[in-house]
C-alpha cells in the first residue's frame, strides 16, 4: 500500500513531497530546528519503509555519498554568511530610518541625522524598547512612533544561534523563501512606487476645496 502511495512519478509522491517542502518552508521562516530536522527524518524513513534503498546507498556507496555532504555543508556556510549579512544590513536600514523619524517627530532640524545630546537617552531606550512612558511631557504621536521600533540593534551570533542553525542545516530552503521573499517584496514596493502619485491625486482631487476650511 505505502509502495503504491510513494512510487516515484505518481501524483500522490508528489503531494507528499510538496507538502514535505512546504512544511520545510514553514519551519525555515519560523525557525523550527527540531520540527524540521524531525521531518526530514521521517521523511527519510518512510521512503525507506515504501522500499526506497536509501540505507543501502549509504552503506554502499560511502565514498561517493561523502564529498556530497561536504559540498553540502560548503555551501551552508557559504550561505550562513550571507545570510547574516543580509539580516544585518536590513536591521542597520531599519535602525537609520528610525533615527530619521525619531528626530522628526522630536522637531529636530539635523541634515547629519545626528542626535542630540540631550536625546541620546531617549533614543537609547527607545531603540531598545526599555522606555516605559513615565514622563507625560511626550505627545501621542511621539509615543506612538516610539512603538514602531522593529530591527535589532546590533544583532549578535549569540542571539541568533538557532537561525545560524537553519540556515547552515536547510540551507536550500533558506535560500528559496529568501529569494521568494524578496522577490515578492520588491515587486509590491515596485507597484506602490507606479501608483502612489496617481492614488494621492485622487484624494487630493476628492478633498480639493477645503483648503480654506482647515486652515491650509
Amino acid at each position: 500500500m505505502l509502495e503504491s502511495l510513494l512510487a516515484f512519478g505518481c501524483w500522490t509522491f508528489w503531494l507528499w513531497f510538496a507538502v514535505v517542502m512546504v512544511f520545510l518552508l514553514f519551519c525555515v521562516e519560523t525557525q523550527s530546528a527540531g520540527w524540521a530536522t524531525m521531518s526530514v527524518i521521517a521523511s527519510l524513513g518512510l521512503l525507506q519503509y515504501a522500499g526506497y534503498p536509501i540505507w543501502l546507498t549509504i552503506s554502499t556507496y560511502p565514498l561517493t555519498i561523502l564529498p556530497i555532504v561536504g559540498a553540502y555543508v560548503v555551501i551552508g556556510i557559504a550561505w550562513a554568511f550571507c545570510r547574516w549579512y543580509f539580516y544585518v544590513k536590513h536591521q542597520r536600514y531599519l535602525y537609520d530610518e528610525f533615527k530619521k523619524g525619531f528626530l522628526k517627530v522630536m522637531g529636530v532640524e539635523n541634515p547629519a541625522n545626528q542626535i542630540p545630546d540631550n536625546l541620546k537617552y531617549l533614543f537609547s531606550s527607545v531603540t531598545r524598547k526599555a522606555f516605559y512612558y513615565t514622563e507625560e511631557k511626550y505627545s501621542l504621536a511621539q509615543k506612538q512612533f516610539f512603538d514602531t521600533v522593529n530591527f535589532e540593534v546590533h544583532p549578535t551570533i549569540a542571539d541568533h544561534k538557532a537561525s545560524i542553525y537553519i540556515w547552515l542545516a536547510y540551507w536550500p530552503w533558506s535560500m528559496l523563501w529568501t529569494l521568494m521573499h524578496n522577490f515578492v517584496k520588491n515587486m509590491f514596493e515596485y507597484i506602490y512606487t507606479k501608483i502612489a502619485q496617481t492614488l494621492q491625486r485622487v484624494s487630493d482631487n476628492a478633498w480639493a476645496g477645503t483648503e480654506n476650511d482647515l486652515g491650509k
